[in-house]
């Protein structure tokens, strides 16, 4: 058996005549682009005469990693990037035949005698991976909401673009796959495209982007933005309520839901709606207006997330008193029969009793269930690193004087926003007895 290096080239002419540069396939398609985007991977640009594009990626056969085919010696994956100017119906046209010509041409060129030879790369150290990274781009949003009190700070604003290349290769050296872009725009930071370009690269396998959304507007940047994420990406984007004059109010930006409601527009036709997730504050001002805004999320095909309000870390109890209001009373508004809505941030104490009280599962959904064992709650490992239940990072808190009685302590943070316990009390922070937890007959 013939042993071949993993090149670009080694792999074209493997996969030759079928799947050459500039030759025409079935459907108008043709391959315009073939090179590494990572240390072991080999990306296949193709192109339709109607503009639709299509891109695969070539790698070491791996199990535990998703595949959408596999040979005996690699992994393929693929997406479909929106050209600019491209035919709306282009982006499907003929893709998914193109698609299976050039999977079975791989086939056939990984069943010859042939060993492929793939690059090292090395893992991380085990003992320093983490999941996740988060890179914060700070740069203005254009909004001046009511209830946020971040502002840029001026040493992370300041970084070179060396040592922004420099962070994102800190975080796969510590094993994370997944990278967060933060900040008060991140795509309005002028290195924004090149990031996540270097991001990919490097092999960051996910990327989630934390936006206002306003950057979307531009199609041309969204295009650009959509051909350079990886195959699995978030975007997150901020909404205050569907009726325009509520949302300016609470942005304090007149115009801002208009725009917003464009740049949407734009979103869902370049990227996957699947994978823009629209989120929306719980403030005492829109809490009676969420449910038309989960109406309005729905008919646009977008998930709807819900967020409490925090206090600032400098002021806290300065824009948050105006705006907070208790989570009893969140909840009883919102996680109501025939609801899909869920406040993962609420105290699970507060969810559990609210479960009790209606039969609706708000609290179990979320990871809660009860053990046959020691009447502790035990949980889904995964639905609670989701909650979110930790309290932000530096903002002062008090201690729960519960905690040492309530079975539930394990699955929460132990702690209150100080401001929130000045605001409201401590009154809806009881603890849930391990018998309660208990299944009847026991």
């Amino acid at each position: 058996m013939r042993e071949v290096e993993f090149e670009v080239e080694a792999l074209l002419a493997a996969l030759a005549p079928t799947l050459r540069r500039g030759r025409l396939l079935t459907g108008g398609w043709k391959l315009v682009d073939a090179l590494f985007v990572r240390d072991d991977t080999i990306s296949l640009r193709l192109v339709s005469r109607r503009g639709g594009a299509l891109e695969l990626w070539v790698s070491p056969r791996d199990e535990g990693r998703e595949a959408y085919a596999r040979t005996p010696h690699f992994n393929v994956n693929y997406r479909r990037p929106r050209q600019r100017g491209a035919d709306p119906g282009a982006e499907g046209a003929g893709a998914g035949g193109v698609l299976r010509l050039v999977v079975r041409a791989l086939e056939r060129a990984d069943a010859g005698q042939r060993r492929w030879i793939f690059p090292e790369v090395p893992p991380a150290p085990p003992e320093v991976a983490v999941a996740v990274y988060t890179l914060s781009l700070p740069s203005p949003c254009g909004l001046r909401c009511t209830f946020c009190g971040i502002e840029p700070e001026p040493a992370l604003a300041a970084r070179t673009l060396a040592e922004l290349h420099s962070e994102l290769h800190q975080g796969r050296e510590q094993g994370a796959r997944l990278l967060n872009l933060t900040g008060t725009e991140p795509l309005a930071h002028p290195h924004a495209l090149g990031l996540v370009r270097e991001a990919v690269r490097l092999g960051y396998e996910e990327l989630h982007i934390s936006t206002a959304g306003l950057p979307l507007a531009d199609r041309a940047f969204a295009e650009a933005l959509a051909d350079a994420l990886p195959g699995r990406y978030e975007l997150s984007i901020p909404i205050l309520a569907a009726e325009a004059e509520l949302h300016d109010a609470l942005t304090r930006t007149p115009g801002s839901h208009q725009r917003l409601l464009e740049a949407l527009a734009i979103a869902r036709e370049v990227f996957e709606p699947s994978r823009i997730k629209l989120v929306c504050v719980v403030l005492a001002q829109n809490l009676a207006a969420i449910p038309d805004l989960a109406r309005h999320a729905a008919a646009l095909g977008l998930e709807l997330q819900l967020q409490l309000p925090f206090p600032d870390r400098a002021e806290p109890g300065s824009r948050y008193e105006a705006v907070a209001l208790r989570y009893e009373e969140a909840v009883e508004a919102l996680l109501v029969p025939g609801s899909e809505l869920s406040l993962s941030e609420v105290h699970p104490c507060i969810l559990w009793r609210h479960e009790q009280a209606t039969g609706l599962p708000v609290f179990t959904r979320l990871g809660g269930e009860r053990s046959r064992l020691t009447g502790r709650a035990e949980v889904d490992s995964q639905a609670l690193a989701a909650r979110g239940t930790r309290l932000r990072a530096g903002v002062p808190s008090v201690a729960c004087p519960e905690r040492e009685a309530c079975a539930l302590a394990g699955q929460c943070s132990g702690a209150i926003y100080r401001a929130y316990a000045e605001r409201f009390g401590l009154g809806e922070f009881r603890a849930v007895p391990a018998e309660a937890l208990a299944p009847s007959g026991t």
